[in-house]
């Protein structure tokens, strides 16, 4: 029996551009992971999907809710926190189809 599983993972502004790109499946070959199934790619579930393009909704935010409150941005500051949850097929989400975030 499958078990649940969360990861998160934090995200310069460079890695934005690819994380994007892998989440999507727009590449068009994944030799380095043969098990990813880019037919199954739309059983992906995006929450909150990018109005833009992921990079240009980051830095949007950034600026209204960091820069514009006197904060800096630097190489080092992350952009974005993707998290990832996995679950058992047969874990039923019915409470949760109609939920907004």
């Amino acid at each position: 029996m499958a078990k649940f599983s969360f990861h998160c993972q934090c995200y310069k502004a460079g890695q934005i551009g690819g994380i994007d790109k892998h989440n999507r499946r727009l590449n068009k070959n994944y030799i380095s992971n043969p098990d990813i199934d880019t037919e199954r790619s739309g059983q992906n579930r995006i929450y909150i999907a990018p109005k833009q393009s992921l990079y240009k909704d980051c830095k949007e935010q950034i600026e209204k809710r960091v820069v514009a409150s006197g904060g800096r941005i630097t190489k080092a500051s992350n952009w974005i926190c993707e998290a990832i949850f996995s679950y058992p097929t047969n874990y039923h989400l019915n409470a949760w189809t109609n939920t907004t975030i």
